[in-house]
């Protein structure tokens, strides 16, 4: 075996920790929200925001998922103008729109939520799982 057989496992490798990191981060809202709906008898409605599940039966769910991402990132810088803009329109909503009828459609979870996804999405085209990139022809 020479080093020219390594070369396909890595690739593979960062390509599935890439895909796996996609889909922790689109699956957390979805999970938490889910979750705690079918184990846990205080979740009768969609909380205020992600965070939020920390303190019911999903926290560990919550806990693990962000633990697990994080490990995946420690090498890696993110950032992106959708999650921006989610965090912005957080701030945004918390400073001016806390108290009124739009809060009953529980804004932060569901920009947390776009973020995330966004993120996620952007992690699957990262592991091209979206978009993969064209195989080199040529000769070589």
């Amino acid at each position: 075996m020479n080093q020219q057989d390594d070369v396909p496992r890595l690739l593979v490798s960062h390509l599935t920790l890439r895909r796996t990191v996609g889909i922790l981060g689109v699956l957390l809202p979805l999970l938490l929200a889910i979750g705690c709906f079918v184990v846990g008898p205080s979740c009768t409605e969609l909380l205020e925001s992600i965070s939020h599940y920390y303190d019911t039966e999903v926290g560990d769910v919550f806990v693990g998922i962000l633990f697990a991402i994080a490990w995946f990132l420690f090498a890696y810088r993110v950032c992106s103008v959708i999650m921006l803009a989610c965090i912005a329109s957080i701030a945004l909503y918390v400073t001016l729109f806390e108290d009124t009828a739009i809060a009953r459609v529980k804004p932060v979870f569901w920009l947390e939520s776009l973020a995330l996804w966004a993120f996620g999405a952007s992690w699957f085209v990262k592991g091209e799982t979206l978009w993969a990139d064209a195989a080199p022809s040529g000769g070589r």
